[in-house]
């Protein structure tokens, strides 16, 4: 039950991934340059460079957000390839579908609303801004629906007991998983806090709906609670994984140790690579709370 991926489509992924950053960076950076308040060409003052600043670290933060998506996307359609049946990977593909259809209705819809942040920002910058979380969006969704999928994949228990390599193929697909959805979540938390706070350093919009100091508030808010759903959500999906885990670890165990009556548990499980240090632990733990961590730290940059 390892996870076994195409040898050429992992080769290419690397590239894959920095060709969508590229291009991605390339999209935004013309529409940048094509706005007059945001773009790096009208910097005459302080004023105009802490504009481009913001500009720039909302454009970094998309870009990371978008490279983020898709590898979580990839590796979270390995673990299910590798688990889960034909009928499972129907069910998942049709949800997927659904949940980026809903996403993309969904971003529109609040885009369209007058007087809601995205409007505000929009007028803000001069740019279609609301364009870019429509894509975010409905990409996320699909995102999040593979996320689910894959920690359900990483449960499913196969037929019999689990070999000591089985094992270890399971608990490096799980540390992968939760690494690569952390990682998401907190780019996910930097998107959206440098999206939301963006208008404030930027030429002041006659008639804006949502004053600065309201939008940097609202900003704080949004991104701590976000920050904290969202390792709470970790908590969920990959908790439950681990349990189990362990629980087929003891299976395991149970079964081997008639074989080695004079080995121990502990030297059992060091010899087999499933045993799990301090360190492996607290940099799980740091993992679960990197968007908690995130929300923290943005608002003092």
């Amino acid at each position: 039950m390892r996870l076994k991926l195409p040898t050429q489509a992992a080769s290419i992924l690397p590239l894959v991934l920095l060709l969508v950053a590229v291009a991605t960076g390339g999209f935004l950076s013309g529409m940048l340059a094509s706005s007059k308040t945001a773009s790096p060409q009208i910097i005459r003052t302080a004023a105009d460079a802490n504009a481009v600043r913001a500009s720039s670290l909302w454009m970094i933060g998309y870009i990371v957000l978008i490279v983020t998506l898709a590898w979580t996307a990839f590796v979270s359609i390995a673990i299910i390839a590798a688990h889960l049946k034909a009928v499972g990977l129907w069910i998942t593909g049709v949800a997927t579908g659904l949940a980026m259809l809903v996403g993309h209705a969904s971003s529109i819809e609040s885009a369209a609303r007058p007087g809601s942040v995205m409007t505000t920002i929009d007028r803000a910058t001069q740019l279609p801004i609301h364009s870019t979380a429509v894509v975010s969006s409905t990409l996320a969704l699909g995102v999040v629906t593979l996320v689910v999928a894959a920690a359900v994949a990483l449960g499913r228990r196969p037929n019999g007991i689990l070999s000591e390599s089985q094992l270890r193929s399971r608990l490096g697909e799980a540390r992968l998983f939760l690494f690569s959805a952390a990682a998401t979540l907190a780019s996910a938390l930097v998107s959206i806090y440098f999206t939301m706070v963006w208008p404030i350093d930027l030429p002041t919009v006659s008639s804006s709906p949502i004053p600065n100091g309201v939008l940097k508030e609202l900003a704080i808010t949004v991104t701590l609670a976000s920050g904290i759903f969202y390792s709470a959500m970790l908590v969920v999906l990959f908790v439950p994984s681990a349990i189990i885990h362990e629980r087929w670890i003891e299976e395991s165990w149970n079964a081997a140790r008639d074989h080695v009556p004079n080995q121990s548990r502990a030297n059992w499980l060091s010899e087999n690579g499933l045993d799990r240090s301090l360190a492996d632990t607290g940099v799980q733990i740091v993992a679960i709370a990197a968007p908690w961590l995130a929300a923290i730290g943005l608002p003092q940059l």
